[in-house]
């Protein structure tokens, strides 16, 4: 009884921090050790002839998106060509259109004095002396160029009075020319008319 009573009253043996520390860290990799169970190997089979045929497929793809981005490209190109062509052509027809009009406007205008210009050379011819009044003088156009219209003035007048009668007349319509500010030039006698080829009339 005394050397049990001795055995449980003596002091352990005292073990190292250190030493402790290694032990623990060694059961802890021990357990670690224990639970793990080795991973099962995983294959894959690979099929070359569908890999082959999908980047053919990529391939093929790619093709094409590069052939739509050059038709995009010439597409741009072309409506930049017909835009700057239709720009131009409102622009010819808008110039061709002022055009026509000054032209109409300047042929109107000719018109207009060609017209006062007759009306008041029938008048002046009409009132001069030795012209007779019936029948009544007339105007005829006989030619017509870019700037200026040829007139035959016809009348009538005693038959010993040719020179007279004419000298009057073409002073009466110089008079008349020069008021209305008209550019004229006016022979008397009439020249002869143009020879004409047989078959023209």
């Amino acid at each position: 009884m005394t050397s049990a009573h001795r055995l449980w009253t003596q002091t352990p043996p005292r073990v190292p921090a250190s030493s402790r520390a290694l032990v623990l860290s060694a059961m802890a990799a021990l357990a670690i050790l224990t639970s793990v169970r080795p991973a099962r190997a995983q294959f894959a089979v690979i099929d070359v002839a569908a890999v082959a045929q999908l980047v053919q497929q990529v391939q093929t793809l790619a093709q094409q998106l590069a052939a739509n981005a050059r038709l995009e490209e010439n597409l741009t190109a072309v409506e930049a060509r017909v835009q700057s062509a239709d720009e131009r052509l409102h622009e010819a027809l808008a110039h061709n259109l002022a055009l026509s009009n000054r032209v109409e406007d300047s042929l109107a205008a000719f018109a207009n004095r060609m017209e006062s210009s007759e009306e008041r050379v029938l008048d002046g011819a009409g009132t001069t002396d030795g012209v007779l009044p019936h029948p009544a003088p007339d105007l005829l156009l006989v030619g017509v160029d870019t700037d200026r219209a040829t007139f035959a003035l016809r009348y009538w007048h005693a038959p010993d009075a040719t020179a007279e009668v004419g000298s009057r007349v073409a002073r009466r319509i110089q008079r008349t020319c020069e008021a209305e500010g008209t550019e004229f030039a006016l022979a008397w006698p009439p020249p002869p008319p143009p020879l004409t080829p047989p078959g023209a009339l």
